[in-house]
């Protein structure tokens, strides 16, 4: 354990911070078009642990951008939208959810230094559905 003043941290003209938790979450973000010109926003998490800090130093790995461009490598991911509505966004879930996991065992992502593993794959709730919901139940409480 070092503190600032220590010669080797004063003298320094690089510091890295690298996160050694075991299993530290990594969330990705991407959004995928819908059929009518909207957007699916999609939420993948992984699991990463570091198993090799001076790979990761020395790569300047960034695990959220490594994963992100993983997950943008398979062109299909964008395509898979296109065919809902917003308002089909438990079909798009499904969907989506099967393709990225299937993708992930077959081409898992590698990341020098690192161990990556998929903990989930989530669709946020557009806005513009969550607020028809809220307006639809408050019309059958009304009746």
């Amino acid at each position: 354990r070092m503190n600032g003043a220590d010669e080797q941290v004063v003298q320094a003209t690089h510091v890295s911070l690298v996160d050694m938790r075991r299993d530290a979450p990594v969330v990705t973000r991407l959004e995928i078009p819908s059929r009518d010109q909207s957007t699916f926003e999609v939420l993948v998490t992984f699991t990463c642990t570091v198993t090799d800090p001076i790979a990761v130093v020395r790569g300047g790995v960034n695990a959220e951008e490594a994963l992100l461009g993983h997950l943008k490598a398979h062109n299909r991911i964008f395509e898979l939208g296109l065919d809902y509505p917003l308002a089909e966004i438990n079909e798009v879930r499904r969907l989506v959810s099967a393709q990225v996991k299937a993708y992930l065992t077959i081409r898992p992502p590698t990341v020098p230094g690192m161990s990556v593993a998929i903990k989930s794959v989530e669709i946020t709730s557009p806005e513009l559905i969550a607020r028809y919901e809220q307006e639809r139940l408050a019309q059958d409480y009304q009746v």
